[in-house]
């Protein structure tokens, strides 16, 4: 590995840094899992005069105002949610726990409650609000909306936002009716902001104490059409493009990234331009709620970073493997899952 490589490129082979655990960005906490606990490692050289640099807030809004007017959104969308039925149409409510532990967020709880809406044809909405409290990004509050607009169409909706910077808001469209089904388009756009990321430098030789924190801000598309030639196996052709920014974390023990390592290329923001080609195979007996069956994707993306003085190609590759078990009444299920 060379010593100009990109910091960009670093996070762009790392795939979709989410979190996960109860303060997971959005749906994501419930089926996809984080790579982000993994520290990135460097041969970056500790600069003795690093720059300096203002520790600032990256809201361009009071903090205030901004989880005033998400909790006004959340709730207003979830009481039309909720009062809102296809006719004749039973409503389950599932409250649950939510606690997790990682390296990088430490320790997180709350509450999540999904409400799932069942009519003659089966589950047609989720809704999951969750509030959870942690250490370092404070009070989180999050709503998931995910809503069947009929056979092979769905739509969902994500509202997060934490009393200080980190939130997401993201919405997802699908429709795999196209051609008699063979056809599929899927569409999304996201914004995250998530202030627990780690950097320690560019490879294994980094030492611990190298060790710093930054908030790593995101606004993306994804825009995605797929093949499906017989029921377990699709491919699929997909662009994306993604504007990163990086700020000051929030972790109060730890440097900014910036302050201990001034000079790395692309930490300064850069818009990356993705080409993906996927492979799945895919026997689940349901999309959403799956019981039985096996998923098992591999995707290669060639990248382009855009930004100045460093425009360059990159490429990655990912492997994803799940295998969903369940008791024979159906009331008890688990997933296995490998990623490489």
């Amino acid at each position: 590995m060379t010593n100009n490589l990109n910091f960009s490129e670093i996070r762009s082979r790392a795939g979709d840094l989410g979190k996960h655990g109860p303060n997971a960005r959005g749906s994501h906490a419930i089926d996809q899992l984080s790579i982000k606990d993994r520290p990135l490692k460097s041969t970056g050289s500790r600069v003795r005069n690093p720059t300096p640099y203002t520790r600032r807030d990256l809201s361009i809004f009071s903090l205030r105002e901004m989880f005033r007017s998400a909790l006004r959104i959340a709730f207003t969308l979830g009481l039309f949610l909720f009062l809102e039925t296809r006719g004749w149409a039973k409503i389950s409510v599932i409250p649950l726990p939510a606690v997790s532990s990682s390296r990088n967020e430490g320790v997180t709880a709350g509450v999540l409650t999904v409400l799932l809406y069942v009519d003659e044809n089966g589950i047609y909405r989720i809704l999951a609000p969750m509030v959870t409290y942690n250490p370092i990004t404070g009070t989180y509050l999050s709503l998931t909306w995910l809503e069947t607009l009929g056979e092979g169409k769905d739509l969902s909706l994500v509202l997060s936002q934490s009393i200080g910077i980190d939130q997401e808001y993201s919405l997802k469209y699908r429709d795999f009716t196209l051609s008699g089904g063979k056809i599929g388009v899927e569409a999304e756009v996201e914004y995250f902001r998530d202030s627990t990321y780690r950097f320690f430098g560019f490879t294994a030789l980094s030492p611990n104490d190298d060790e710093t924190n930054f908030t790593q801000r995101e606004l993306g598309y994804l825009v995605s059409v797929r093949f499906q030639p017989i029921r377990v196996f699709r491919v699929a052709l997909s662009e994306r493009l993604r504007n990163v920014g990086v700020g000051p974390g929030r972790v109060e023990d730890l440097p900014f990234m910036l302050d201990q390592f001034p000079g790395i290329p692309g930490a300064n923001g850069s818009t990356v331009l993705g080409h993906r080609f996927t492979l799945t195979f895919d026997s689940r007996d349901l999309e959403i709620t799956p019981l039985v069956g096996s998923f098992v994707t591999l995707y290669t993306e060639i990248n382009r970073n855009f930004e100045e003085n460093n425009d360059r190609w990159f490429s990655g590759t990912n492997l994803d493997a799940r295998q969903y078990l369940s008791s024979s009444d159906g009331r008890y299920s688990t997933v296995l899952r490998g990623t490489l």
